[in-house]
């Protein structure tokens, strides 16, 4: 949901991180950002859903920077942040793209939160059709290659279907578009439509 494949340096970092006496990353430069989703799911359902200063202390905290998208294929090593772009590659399996379980897409629909709204369904792309193609279509292909011309006609219209959207979704909300009543609702609304459409197996 409103998330990027781990495939790194796919994003552009955007800032810096600090680390924590923990050795955690911290991004507090963030919750400016954060706040301004916060505030605007607020109004979204017509009211405070829990106050800033709660959600900043009890919500928002320190994550461990493999996990932190604002620096780039990193990893904590002896009390330091080292950049190691073969070790996020393994980590993350971000090129295995057959061994990574079917994937649907929901994003929200503000420019808020442009970046997810726009590139989401593409980004998740690959691996969705990969998926289908290695695990579903391709070991029943080797089987054998003679296949009526109407189905296989089927077969291609089935995998332009599965790269048309029909397998993403935008709902009502910006980054935090599950936050609060209207977001939570149409998330939950998208998820029965997006398991309609996609495959079974």
């Amino acid at each position: 949901m409103a998330s990027t494949p781990p495939v790194p340096l796919l994003l552009a970092a955007p800032g810096a991180i600090s680390k924590t006496e923990n050795g955690l990353s911290a991004a507090p430069q963030f919750y400016d950002l954060f706040k301004c989703y916060v505030l605007a799911q607020d109004t979204l359902n017509g009211h405070a859903i829990i106050p800033w200063d709660r959600f900043e202390t009890d919500v928002l905290g320190d994550i461990p920077v493999a996990l932190n998208a604002i620096m780039i294929a990193s990893r904590y090593d002896d009390g330091a942040f080292v950049e190691d772009l073969n070790w996020a590659i393994a980590d993350t399996g971000a090129l295995k793209f057959g061994d990574f379980p079917f994937i649907v897409t929901i994003s929200g629909d503000r420019v808020l939160d442009n970046d997810h709204a726009l590139t989401d369904r593409g980004n998740w792309g690959i691996y969705q059709i990969q998926h289908l193609y290695r695990n579903l279509v391709l070991p029943a292909l080797s089987k054998s290659e003679a296949i009526d011309p109407g189905d296989w006609q089927g077969l291609m219209d089935q995998m332009d279907y599965a790269t048309s959207g029909a397998l993403n979704a935008r709902v009502p909300g910006n980054h935090f578009f599950w936050y609060g009543e209207v977001g939570a609702r149409e998330t939950v609304a998208a998820i029965d439509a997006l398991r309609l459409r996609a495959p079974t197996t």
